[in-house]
């Protein structure tokens, strides 16, 4: 009886990130999205979006639930406003999780 039970709960845990996909963003790269939020646009809830160094002029809205992150860290991956008055990232969902950016120039 126990057997069955483990597999039961492994089978519900797998598959809540089934379906889950790695989305690369890359500004010097057009086989990848060339902007955060247009991986943003074309992610679904709990993927991951990797961010390659580089500087990122825009305010991103983040409506899902995701895995933002950089590449190679704060130190080589920049974020900036291209509204000042607005957020850099206006995040309008739960279960998000973004890191390894140095943001600036929003609030």
């Amino acid at each position: 009886m126990k057997i069955p039970l483990i597999l039961l709960i492994l089978t519900i845990l797998m598959v809540g990130t089934a379906g889950a996909s790695t989305i690369n963003v890359n500004e010097s790269d057009p086989n990848n999205y060339t902007t955060i939020q247009g991986a943003v646009n074309a992610a679904g809830d709990y993927d991951t979006i990797l961010v390659y160094p580089g500087t990122y002029t825009e305010n991103v809205d983040v409506n899902k639930k995701l895995n933002i992150t950089s590449t190679e860290g704060a130190s080589v991956t920049y974020v900036k406003a291209a509204a000042s008055n607005d957020h850099v990232f206006d995040i309008q969902s739960n279960n998000v999780n973004i890191s390894g950016f140095n943001i600036s120039g929003g609030y």
